[in-house]
């Protein structure tokens, strides 16, 4: 479009050739999609450099889940196939990386230690919940995964109250009954949902801390995306 706008290419044959325009986001946008396109690249370089490479390290895995990718699908094509010529085994570690991938993964890590150092330090030495107890860190995500259910019942729940009020107060008669107001209920509602954010926030910081920091490992464990983990660490402070 640009090209015919600046009288580069023909706008008749623009159209005639526009039948279908799509548009693919970037892989930064579309992070689900990274777990195939390694896989894919994996298998066309064993193909290639007859190698028997099967996996990535965990440390591996995680920077390319949370890695932004300014080059798009490219960027990523070119760190598999660097990899595949420096690795000797069957996994990928940071070691077979370019240095400016492998320093980001050592800088995380150390932002890792850091994170949990910092947290034990706030909890004064205590582990967060699902760090090392498994129930408990599985008891705080599932709470998180209802509290938006919760908030959202409490509310209808004030809202039915007030109504089934007014209609008896109607059917009786009790016209000059003073009004009952829904401020009580309201006020009721909003300390319910402050606790459901204290919950909520308190399980996003459990889930961190369990995952070092890493924001993805953490968003789906509990259960949520990432775009929907950023929100919620913007609105608890926890950027």
């Amino acid at each position: 479009a640009s090209l015919v706008k600046s009288g580069k290419f023909r706008a008749d044959l623009y159209y005639r050739l526009k039948i279908v325009s799509l548009k693919i986001p970037p892989l930064k946008d579309r992070h689900e999609d990274t777990e195939l396109l390694i896989e894919h690249f994996m298998n066309n370089f064993n193909a290639r450099y007859h190698k028997n490479i099967s996996r990535v390290s965990k440390d591996v895995f995680e920077f390319l889940m949370s890695y932004e990718f300014p080059g798009n699908i490219r960027e990523l094509q070119n760190i598999i196939d660097y990899a595949f010529i420096f690795c000797k085994g069957n996994e990928i570690g940071a070691e077979h990386l370019s240095p400016e991938y492998a320093q980001i993964i050592e800088r995380k890590e150390a932002q890792a230690v850091a994170f949990r150092q910092n947290a034990m330090a706030a909890r004064g030495g205590r582990p967060a919940a699902g760090t090392n107890d498994v129930s408990g860190g599985e008891q705080a995500a599932s709470k998180s995964g209802h509290a938006e259910k919760r908030k959202e019942e409490d509310k209808t729940v004030a809202r039915k109250q007030t109504i089934d009020y007014h209609a008896t107060v109607a059917n009786e008669g009790a016209t000059d009954a003073p009004l009952r107001t829904t401020d009580s209920l309201v006020g009721a509602t909003v300390a319910l949902v402050g606790d459901a954010e204290k919950l909520q926030k308190q399980s996003i910081m459990d889930a961190l801390l369990k995952f070092g920091g890493n924001k993805v490992a953490a968003a789906k464990y509990l259960n949520i995306d990432r775009s929907t983990l950023w929100r919620r660490m913007k609105k608890f402070g926890l950027m």
